[in-house]
């Protein structure tokens, strides 16, 4: 009765299982981003990227309709996204340019 789709522990397999389980227990120990944010401002974060996703997904993906055409859509949302990681000054996305210059 009880149907496992995927294996959460794949990463791990190379791993005994205990090791694994310990491994993952760690991993969840630390909190993200989006915790700490609410923890400190008592504000869901979330909202905010859904909103900001919307606008640049909207914007990617409607065919001509929105007031500006992303260049080179062509080449994929994760590319056009990267692009605009470039356009800021923030201090704080210094990690983010970082690593979209891998992409």
């Amino acid at each position: 009765e009880n149907f496992i789709h995927h294996n959460p522990l794949k990463k791990f397999e190379s791993l005994p299982f205990h090791d694994a389980v310990a491994r993952v227990r760690n991993i969840e120990l630390v909190t993200s981003p989006g915790e700490r944010a609410f923890a400190m401002l008592r504000v869901d974060p979330r909202k905010r990227v859904n909103e900001a996703l919307v606008d640049l997904s909207s914007a990617f993906l409607d065919r001509g309709a929105a007031k500006w055409t992303p260049r080179n859509r062509d080449k994929g949302f994760l590319a056009f996204f990267v692009r605009l990681e470039f356009l800021g000054f923030a201090k704080w996305r210094r990690h983010a340019r970082a690593s979209a210059k891998d992409v």
